[in-house]
């Protein structure tokens, strides 16, 4: 699903403060780049109603027809500035770049067109293409990646308290995209990117105890187990390259 959305955006989960900030920079940046801004949009928490304050960033994209260390050194003040008024965290790109870089960063690219929301320009992706195969691949990098560094999270940290279970909720975050990537991948329909939506759909098709990942808490090894056991399973389906 793409969001697209022109300021002022009122459906942007933000605070106010947030909210003017980011119109600030919009404005600025709008007025600074004049034709070199290609598309000023936001991803991630934001873009999907899922922005809580003080911990979540406003992740901006800067599409740009083109950079030089001179406009480098002119943005650096106003995105500072953002980054530390508001949390906005800031990438520049470039038009011509992003197509070429589409075999290396497509889980990023895929998870950024398919929800984002628009304040100045076009879509930040459009005319991108993302190969199901470079996909597939970076999906099995991811959940190996994450498989494997849990393994090292269970030996230095699974007798830690609170510490181990929020590391526990952190890493189903971080499972969520490339495991909402994959069952698209593989023709499956979720409705939205909410974490227990995807985890859901995900063990529907992977087997594992839904209520032990939505319950962290409540027994951090009961969820450990199914973690494991989810990853295995959709691994295990990634590594094959038919559906």
């Amino acid at each position: 699903m793409t969001v697209t959305a022109v300021w002022p955006g009122e459906a942007l989960p933000l605070p106010a403060p947030t909210k003017t900030q980011l119109e600030k920079l919009s404005q600025q940046l709008q007025t600074m780049l004049q034709d070199n801004l290609v598309s000023l949009a936001v991803h991630g928490s934001v873009a999907r109603g899922e922005y809580r304050p003080g911990s979540s960033d406003v992740d901006l994209i800067i599409v740009l027809e083109s950079l030089s260390v001179p406009l480098l050194t002119e943005l650096r003040q106003p995105l500072r500035l953002a980054r530390d008024a508001a949390r906005i965290e800031s990438m520049l790109l470039l038009r011509g770049e992003i197509a070429r870089s589409a075999d290396v960063f497509p889980l990023f690219y895929d998870e950024i067109a398919a929800c984002h929301v628009v304040l100045a320009g076009r879509p930040p992706l459009e005319g991108v293409d993302v190969s199901d195969e470079h996909l597939r691949l970076r999906i099995e990098q991811e959940l190996r990646e994450i498989n494997t560094r849990l393994r090292r999270l269970t030996i230095d940290a699974m007798e830690q308290g609170r510490f181990f279970v929020n590391a526990l909720e952190h890493k189903l975050r971080q499972v969520r995209y490339p495991l909402l990537a994959l069952l698209r991948l593989r023709g499956l329909t979720v409705p939205d990117t909410k974490l227990r939506t995807v985890l859901a759909a995900a063990t529907r098709r992977w087997p594992a105890p839904l209520d032990a990942l939505t319950h962290v808490s409540d027994n951090p090894s009961g969820a450990l187990e199914a973690l494991f056991t989810l990853l295995g399973h959709a691994i295990e389906d990634v590594d094959r390259t038919d559906p």
